[in-house]
This record gives C-alpha cells, structure tokens and sequence, in this order.
C-alpha cells in the first residue's frame, strides 16, 4: 500500500479551499507513514506534493528525513522554486525523481493554467537543470482542450528539455470547462498510445476506463493502493476526492485501510461495472461521492459493459532474459501480491518460484525448460502489464 503526503495543501486538492495550509507536525506524520521500527511497513513510495511542495519553510529538513528512511520517494512540483534546490536533490540516496508540470507548449498556454506570470519559463529552465544533473524527471500535462491541439508540441519540447518520460493526465474531479469533448479525448489518447507504440517516451497517468477507449493505462488504484494524506492528517482515496476514510493522528494506516469506510468505497462499484469482463483492469474508474458518500458517481467516461476482452499476442524472443520492475512478492491468503508502486497484480501460490527465478539471468528457453510451456502466459501478462521488461 502506498501513500502521498501533502506538504501544502492547495491547487487540485479537494480539502483546500483555496487556502495554503502548510504541513506543522510533518516528522510526526511521517512517522505515522513510515514508522521507525519498520520504515517499509505501510508504503513503498511516498510522494509528496500539494499545491507546491517546496515552499514549505522545512522542505530541505523533510527531503533529508524522507531520505533516510531507505524508502522510493517522488516529488511532484511546478518547478518553480524560491531556492536553488539542485544541491539538495543532488544528495539524496533514495529520490526516485521529480514530476514536473508543463501545461502547453508556450508560456500563452501553460501561465494562465497554472495562474502564475513567468512560469513556464521558469518550469523550463527547472526541467533542463534537473535532467542535467541525472536526476529522472516526468513532465506531467493535463489534458485540457489546449493540451490535446498540442500534443506533439508538448512531446517534442519535453524531450527537447531532456525529460525521461511525458506524462499526460486525464482531468479527475468535478468537470472543468477546461475539458475536451469525449471525441477529442479519446482521439488524443488514441495518439498518445501511438506514440508509445513508436516507442516515444510518453504515457498515461492516470486510469481511463476501458469501455470508453482501450489504452495502456493502469486501473484505478486509489483507496486501493494508494491514497492521500492532507497536512492535518486526513487519509482520503485521492486528492481530488473529499470523502475522508480517517486521521492518520488517531489510527494507524492499516487500521484505516480495514475501516468500514474504507471497505465501503472499494466495494461501491457501479452495477455496470459488475456485469464488463474489464472489471480486473479497470477496477470501476474513477468515482465521486454522493452527499455522505454511502454513494458515488461512476466515472464519466463509463460507457456500455465490455463483453468481450482483445487478445493480443506478443511475439517473445526464446532468449530474452526476465528482469523484475515489481518491488515486493508478498504472501496472502491467496497466494502472493506483486507489488510495483502504485499497483498491483495477485499470483497463485505456485507462482513463487518463477517469480524468483526471473532475475535477468535465465532466458526464456530456460525458464520453459524449467517451468513448463504455461509460464510463457504468465511472463507476457507480467509484461504487458509493466512488471518485467527483457534484457
């Protein structure tokens, strides 16, 4: 299970009220987090964001506490910073880089989106330092109807500024009038997978439902294995949402996670959903409370059940060797969880053994020699869904 800590709570968060509220008793949150007697307990990756991170008056002591838990972490941020902050990320062990913001291909685009004068040449100027200093760097784009005409422009300049990824993010929340149209959403997804097809360095980032287009992208994974936790403590779904499951101050993560409220939100699928074989994948999108919340709104972009899945077949080469991208194996009732971040898969309990043995130093050939023909199955389902890659 994961967690992202808000160090200032503003911008997209639903708690804000377009108020900055710093994070005070941050080292004691931190802990709640990532207790001392076991840092790795509750999250594999911390993220920490808000509004903007690094105007916290104790930013650099929060990075150098984060730093030593022997924990991934990211920082989302807009890139523009009151201090060089270069040095800083420069000496960290355990940053696993930093998303960006770049709302359009020009200053006319990306100033009025984030509301500030300077700041996509400010953002610029960022993107290129940190690429430079080898620190791993996502720009992250939301895909407003100026976004989706600039597409190959924003692409372009990313990798242009030395960017290892571009990350495109559907609008999440109550609608905005900055939204596209479904076509031209679904046209633009559309694209973003081509290019990944083409082996252009971009992605999605967040879930889109697959009975509106089949994408890449993961299924929702909020309240599930990951969650927000605003400034006074507050453990939500996500950060766009404002049903709170519980205060991280009076309970520990795992006591909320097996919460009533917590139960409630995963189980509150849409009927719909119930009835679409995509249900694994998609995991019912992205929903809205209702009120209390003993109710949610399905995700907009839901459309009729899938009752029937695509195929696709991937072409292996027998000697390629499986190296993991996942994080953890780790035993349940079930059998195993397969952990990497922000997402999961579970495995039978027979499954341990292949998963150990796919180090990077056994082909495929070897593996089938091993583990029989079957495994092949389940290496390409570990691939497609970004556990493993080849060497």
């Amino acid at each position: 299970m994961l967690s992202s800590a808000n160090l200032l709570s503003s911008c997209a968060n639903a708690l804000s009220k377009n108020q900055q509220e710093h994070l005070k008793d941050w080292k004691q949150l931190l802990d709640r987090i990532a207790p001392p007697e076991h840092r790795s307990k509750y999250a594999e990756l911390i993220r920490l964001t808000g509004g903007e991170p690094t105007l916290h008056k104790d930013f650099p002591a929060i990075i150098e506490y984060i730093d030593s838990f022997d924990i991934d972490y990211a920082v989302f941020t807009s890139g523009r910073w009151q201090n060089d902050l270069l040095p800083l990320f420069t000496s960290c062990n355990n940053l696993t880089g930093l998303l960006i913001s770049l709302h359009g291909k020009d200053a006319a685009t990306h100033d009025p989106f984030v509301q500030a004068k300077n700041a996509f040449a400010e953002a610029c100027t960022t993107i290129q330092r940190v690429t430079e200093a080898d620190i791993e760097v996502f720009t992250n784009s939301v895909l407003t109807k100026d976004v989706c005409e600039q597409l190959d422009d924003i692409i372009a300049l990313s990798q242009k500024l030395g960017a290892n990824y571009t990350v495109f993010n559907r609008f999440l929340g109550p609608p905005h009038h900055q939204e596209p149209d479904e076509e031209t959403l679904r046209h633009t997804l559309a694209a973003i997978e081509e290019y990944q097809r083409q082996g252009v360095r971009c992605r999605l980032g967040n879930s889109v439902p697959p009975c509106f287009i089949e994408t890449s992208s993961e299924g929702a994974n909020s309240g599930i294995e990951h969650c927000v936790i605003s400034p006074q403590g507050w453990v939500r779904p996500d950060s766009t949402m404002p049903y709170i499951l519980g205060n991280i101050f009076e309970d520990s993560i795992e006591t909320i996670w097996q919460s009533q409220k917590a139960t409630h939100y995963r189980e509150s699928l849409p009927a719909p959903c119930l009835q679409c074989l995509a249900l694994p994948q998609c995991r019912g999108g992205y929903r809205l409370p209702i009120g209390d919340g003993q109710e949610f709104q399905p995700d907009r972009l839901m459309k009729e059940p899938l009752t029937q899945i695509p195929i696709h077949q991937i072409d292996l080469n027998p000697q390629w060797k499986p190296a993991p991208l996942f994080k953890n194996i780790r035993k349940e009732d079930f059998g195993y969880l397969i952990t990497r971040y922000n997402y999961s898969i579970p495995a039978s309990p027979d499954a341990y053994p292949l998963l150990t043995a796919m180090d990077g130093t056994m082909s495929l050939t070897q593996l089938q020699n091993q583990f029989g023909t079957d495994c092949l199955n389940f290496i390409g389902y570990l691939y497609q869904n970004k556990f493993i890659y080849f060497q």
